[in-house]
């Protein structure tokens, strides 16, 4: 993957390791998350815009 690249994953998909693998890339990715999962903020994008997590 690459900075070119948006991902777009299940919830299945929704561990630390792989995430930060894919952010590594340099990829943008959207990722259903599990009900039972807290994210991380990354970065705030700022007002209006949406807020990445890790």
């Amino acid at each position: 993957m690459d900075k070119s690249m948006l991902l777009l994953a299940d919830a299945a998909f929704d561990g630390n390791e792989f995430l930060d693998a894919v952010h590594q890339s340099g990829a943008r990715f959207l990722v259903r998350s599990g009900a039972r999962c807290v994210p991380t903020p990354a970065e705030h994008l700022g007002e209006r815009q949406i807020t990445q997590f890790r």
